[in-house]
């Protein structure tokens, strides 16, 4: 099971890993990884 989540915004983006991300891996046993760019 694969989950991707697309944002516009940084922050959103590191709000929802830092917030989900332990409790993906110890719950559903889902890596995760934060991916943001800059133009």
């Amino acid at each position: 099971k694969k989950v991707i989540v697309f944002t516009a915004f940084a922050d959103t983006a590191m709000y929802l890993y830092a917030h989900l991300v332990d409790w993906a891996k110890d719950e559903l046993g889902i890596h995760s990884a934060l991916i943001t760019g800059g133009g």
